[in-house]
């Protein structure tokens, strides 16, 4: 397993799942030389443990990524919630690209798109300090889905996360779906009048169309 961490919430994730498995865990603000490390990393499970978003520096590696055919997931502290997810299947997705536009099309008071999209900037050019305190237990909790997404990759559908609301102590299950027309969704597709039909039968209960 390879982990790319932020923060010091990041390190201590890197630092909970080495006692579970053999990890190599990075700094990502070491941020030269990805690639030749992708390249080395064989088919190993990427993780990105982050204490904040970092989604322009994020898309910039979807490529790199997706064309050595790597398998990933993430943990990312935002604001009141552990976001566990999404987990990425190459060739199915999402991508770091669509994860990002589907956040700011869901989010939620007190905040707004435009506040989000501020607090990206800032995180991506350094313009704030390491964001400062976690509870133990929000370690372990990412540590554990990070291991249920590698453990039971196969039969959990790409996408997948869960948000863990620190304030409601709630664990909301979720999907990322990919974006119409983003390269790392599949190429063949059943969009159109026959996928509607197909639909609207199931409902119907009259089965699947022919």
């Amino acid at each position: 397993m390879l982990v790319l961490y932020s923060g010091a919430f990041g390190k201590a994730v890197a630092e909970a799942l080495d006692r579970n498995r053999a990890t190599e865990a990075v700094p990502l603000a070491d941020r030269q030389g990805l690639d030749e490390l992708f390249d080395r990393s064989g088919d190993s499970f990427v993780v990105f443990a982050l204490d904040r978003p970092h989604p322009e520096f994020l898309e910039d590696l979807d490529d790199s990524l997706e064309a050595r055919g790597l398998r990933w997931t993430a943990v990312t502290l935002r604001h009141r919630t552990l976001i566990c997810g999404p987990l990425h299947k190459p060739g199915l997705g999402p991508c770091w690209r669509c994860y990002n536009r589907r956040h700011l099309t869901l989010t939620l008071p007190p905040y707004t798109p435009e506040i989000e999209s501020a607090y990206n900037r800032a995180c991506d050019t350094a313009m704030l300090d390491e964001v400062e305190g976690f509870l133990p237990t929000m370690v372990e909790m990412a540590a554990a889905q990070i291991l249920r997404h590698e453990q039971e990759y196969e039969a959990l559908a790409h996408g997948s996360m869960a948000v863990f609301d620190v304030f409601e102590g709630s664990l909301t299950p979720t999907k990322v779906v990919p974006l119409h027309g983003c390269r790392c969704r599949p190429t063949e597709s059943d969009a159109g009048p026959e996928r509607f039909v197909r639909h609207l039968r199931a409902v119907l209960g009259q089965g699947a169309s022919s």
